[in-house]
């Protein structure tokens, strides 16, 4: 995959894929997801695909594959993903993927970058793999490219390379979790005190995992916060 007309054809092609297994899109051409297609449970590890291998990968089917990576890493999924599908079933199942989408691209190519991460998703769920939902938008437009996500499910939101809230009263995070209302949510990467006062505060379960690096210096499952909402969750 060289170029934006490949990563065209890639998404034309996983369009059509689900076309031929029936499923559903909304009005915005966003796949629309059933619950029953996410995981329920907390895994006990998240980690990236690219590390997957690694040695503190102790329990592939209690172990979350994510896609928090540089683009390079990426795009090759996109490209393989039939050729991935067999692997992806060793695990307890997959985040959204995460290409690289931020506020200052064109609008239409800050969807375009949504879709293709949606796309991807909705190929493995149609292939019996459980997601977690990846809440990665670009500006406050794209917040209805969430709509196909149903609310009350698992989500997932990364923070590695991402700033840190502007102050208590940027709500740009929160925004967009509560267009969704996960059911649990995960966080990954470094923490933002804000970020999850704003969660505590809401009554959103959550559960902050360290990154691939944090897990591989102290081999922590994960790095636990939980909602009053749901202490025992």
């Amino acid at each position: 995959m060289k170029n934006n007309l490949d990563l065209l054809y890639a998404a034309d092609y996983m369009y059509n894929y689900l076309r031929q297994h029936n499923f559903q899109f909304n009005e915005y051409g966003f796949p629309v997801f059933r619950p029953e297609m996410f995981i329920d449970e907390w895994p006990e590890m998240v980690i990236p695909y690219k590390n997957r291998k690694h040695y503190i990968v102790k329990n592939p089917k209690k172990t979350l594959l994510c896609f928090y990576s540089p683009d390079i890493y990426l795009y090759p999924r996109i490209e393989k993903l039939e050729d991935d599908m067999e692997e992806y079933k060793r695990f307890m199942g997959c985040v959204f993927c995460d290409i690289t989408v931020t506020w200052d691209l064109p609008q239409e190519m800050q969807e375009y970058l949504i879709l293709v991460n949606h796309l991807h998703a909705a190929v493995l769920a149609v292939n019996g793999i459980k997601l977690a939902a990846n809440l990665r938008i670009g500006n406050e437009e794209t917040l209805k490219c969430l709509e196909g996500i149903p609310v009350n499910v698992m989500c997932a939101s990364g923070f590695l390379g991402c700033k840190n809230l502007k102050g208590k009263y940027d709500f740009s995070f929160l925004n967009k979790i509560m267009q969704v209302m996960p059911y649990k949510l995960i966080l990954f990467g470094k923490k933002d005190r804000i970020v999850e006062e704003q969660l505590y505060k809401n009554g959103i379960c959550f559960k902050r995992y360290g990154d691939y690096n944090e897990n591989r210096r102290s081999r922590p499952a994960a790095l636990t916060s939980k909602s009053p909402a749901n202490p025992n969750a």
